[in-house]
């Protein structure tokens, strides 16, 4: 009997032996994401919801967003997003979309039409109430933006020239700003690009020929020919799901990428 009860307990012992794993196969590491860096100005910064789309669909790659000022676009490393054609001579560009700069009044304000002439008036100071324009007798109130603003380089090439905005007129930071401030005043008058638009605001109606000098190409720029995860990216914005985000954004649809010896 003693055996048998030492036979049982040297059992019971080799059961409750922890057991030994069997080795892992050998898995090789996942190579780290391909870190994408890219640039735009503020007025295309709804593009990031395009962005983020491509994003979740490149695991292999890592966006590495930067929003710059105007003035610094040219020494911008990497992609670089660009409201209207640069000032300098791009390797490889691509078009997404077109965007169209609008006047924005508050929804309160009985103007509903506007000229090139009139806007000028406005933004010169020579036009300081409404009742010149078919409103009531109220002063108005000028929003634009501070000096080397992309949207404001557009505005001012198209209405005002070489000649100076009023000296009345106020800063808006950015397109946000300038909304939130003509919203909150009957008798403001603003401009932004159009995918900023909201029904805080109104557009008056503008003269067709006149939207036309006011609409630009929403451009991609590479600093050479887009290859691998870059090149993915590309045909994300331009015909993938990036594409169907920028549509409802912005006019006008994407043009095969150009490319400059």
């Amino acid at each position: 009997m003693r055996f048998f009860l030492l036979g049982l307990m040297v059992l019971l012992a080799a059961g409750c032996s922890p057991v030994t794993p069997a080795p892992s196969p050998t898995t090789t590491p996942a190579s780290p994401p391909q870190s994408l860096p890219l640039a735009y100005p503020t007025a295309l910064r709804p593009l990031l919801g395009a962005l983020e789309i491509c994003a979740q669909r490149q695991p292999g790659a890592a966006l590495v967003t930067r929003e710059i000022p105007a003035a610094d676009v040219e020494d911008s490393s990497g992609l670089l997003f660009s409201l209207g054609a640069p000032a300098w001579e791009s390797p490889f560009a691509a078009a997404l979309a077109e965007e169209e700069l609008v006047v924005i009044l508050h929804p309160q304000n009985p103007v509903d039409a506007l000229d090139a002439e009139a806007i000028t008036a406005l933004y010169q100071g020579s036009i300081r109430s409404w009742a010149e324009l078919g409103g009531p007798e109220q002063e108005v109130v000028v929003w634009t933006y501070p000096q080397g603003d992309e949207a404001r380089r557009l505005f001012d090439r198209v209405f005002l020239a070489d000649q100076e905005v009023s000296g009345m007129a106020r800063l808006a930071a950015d397109p946000q700003a300038m909304v939130e401030e003509v919203s909150q005043d009957r008798w403001a008058v603003g401009y932004i690009p159009r995918a900023w638009l909201t029904d805080e605001v109104k557009i008056p109606e503008l003269p067709g020929d006149l939207r036309s000098e006011l609409r630009q190409p929403v451009l991609a720029l590479f600093p050479a020919r887009p290859e691998g995860e870059l090149r993915t990216l590309l045909h994300c914005m331009q015909s993938g799901a990036g594409q169907t985000v920028i549509r409802e954004l912005y006019t006008g649809g994407p043009s095969e990428p150009t490319s400059h010896p």
